[in-house]
C-alpha cells in the first residue's frame, strides 16, 4: 500500500549538505519511548523511508528532540529493522524520525530492501547519512553454497563455487515455503490492521479534544498546584559564556495532572531546551472546574542565574 509523503523537514540543511532519497512504503512500525523510566511501545505506520530516517504516523504524540527506539516491519523481510532515532518533528500525529545509528547488519538489510523493493523514490529530504557500510546485501538474504549442497548427489562438485546454482528445491519444500509466506503475511496484515485502527481512534479523539477550548489559568494560580518539580540543568556552555535570563514556557497540563505539551515562548535560545526538558517531567494537582478535572493551559517561568 503506497501513501503520500509526510510534511517535509530539513534538519541542519545547508549548502553542500548531502541528501538521501526517500521511498514510499506503508509498513507497521513500533516506536519505543521512555515515560518516567518505563518503556512504552507506540504502534504506527510508515509513510516513507530512506537510509537516513523514516516518516511515520504514530498513535501518540512525540516530542521533537526525543530519543526513541524503532522497529520497522518491512514487506518481504523476515525480521524487523531495529534502530535508535531522534524525533525531528511532530505534527498532527505525523512525525519524522532520523536514525542515530544503525548496526552494520541493520544498515545492509535496509539498503538491500531499498535496492530491490522497486518503490519509486519521493522528493529528497535532508537527512544525515548513516555510518559508512558495505554496499553488499546481508549474508542472511541468500543461503550459502554449502547449505544448498548439503545432502545433494555426489555428481555436484563442492569445489565449484557456482555449484549451488544447479540445486533445485523439491515440491514439498516449495509448499512449506509458500505456507510460511502466507502465515507471515497474515500476521503482518493483522498487526497492521490493529495498529491502524488504534491510530484512527486516537486521531479522532485528538481532533475532538482540540476542538474544545482549553481553560487559561494564571501562572500564579497554577504554581500552587505543582506537586513535583524537576530543576533544570544549567547548560555548561551557557554557564561558561555567562548567558543567563528567564525562559517563559507555555504549558498544557492534562486532567490527570501530567504535562501534555511544553513550548518555549521567550528567553535565551541556549537555555530554552534545558527549561523545556525539565518542565516536561513536572506533575500538578489536577485543575478542577465544577467538581471535574479539566485540561489547563498556563505559563511557567524558569530563571537561570550564573551564580546558582
Amino acid at each position: 500500500m503506497m501513501a503520500s509523503a509526510t510534511p517535509g523537514w530539513a534538519p541542519n540543511a545547508g549548502v553542500g549538505r548531502r541528501t538521501l532519497p526517500r521511498y514510499h512504503v506503508a509498513a507497521p512500525v513500533d516506536i519505543v519511548v521512555l515515560k518516567s523510566g518505563v518503556p512504552e511501545t507506540i504502534p504506527g505506520r510508515s509513510v516513507d523511508l530512506g537510509e537516513g530516517g523514516i516518516g511515520a504516523i504514530a498513535a501518540s504524540e512525540l516530542q521533537p528532540g526525543q530519543s526513541v527506539g524503532i522497529e520497522i516491519f518491512l514487506p518481504q523481510v523476515s525480521q524487523p529493522v531495529r534502530a535508535r532515532a531522534t524525533v525531528k518533528y511532530q505534527q498532527h500525529l505525523h512525525c519524522g524520525l532520523q536514525f542515530l545509528g544503525l548496526s552494520r547488519q541493520e544498515h545492509e538489510i535496509l539498503r538491500y530492501w531499498i535496492n530491490n523493493a522497486g518503490a519509486p523514490p519521493v522528493a529528497n529530504k535532508f537527512i544525515e547519512p548513516p555510518p559508512r557500510s558495505v554496499a553488499t546485501p546481508p549474508e542472511t538474504t541468500l543461503p550459502k553454497p554449502q547449505e544448498f549442497l548439503r545432502g545433494q548427489p555426489s555428481r555436484v562438485r563442492r569445489s565449484n563455487k557456482w555449484a549451488w546454482l544447479q540445486w533445485r528445491p523439491s515440491r514439498e519444500l516449495l509448499m512449506r515455503l509458500a505456507l510460511l509466506v502466507v502465515v507471515a503475511a497474515g500476521i503482518a496484515w493483522w498487526r497492521w490492521q490493529s495498529g491502524w485502527k488504534e491510530i484512527e481512534s486516537q486521531a479522532r479523539e485528538a481532533e475532538s479534544q482540540s476542538s474544545v477550548p482549553r481553560l487559561q489559568v494564571p501562572s500564579a494560580v497554577m504554581a500552587q498546584h505543582v506537586r513535583y518539580r524537576l530543576d533544570p540543568v544549567y547548560p555548561q556552555e551557557a554557564r561558561a559564556g555567562g548567558i543567563q535570563g528567564v525562559v517563559i514556557l507555555n504549558v498544557v497540563v492534562g486532567s490527570d495532572g501530567a504535562v501534555k505539551t511544553v513550548r518555549a515562548l521567550s528567553g535565551p535560545e541556549q537555555l530554552k531546551q534545558a527549561a523545556t526538558d525539565a518542565v516536561r517531567w513536572w506533575k500538578f494537582e489536577p485543575y478542577v472546574v465544577d467538581g471535574n478535572p479539566v485540561d489547563a493551559e498556563t505559563t511557567v517561568a524558569i530563571d537561570f542565574r550564573a551564580g546558582s
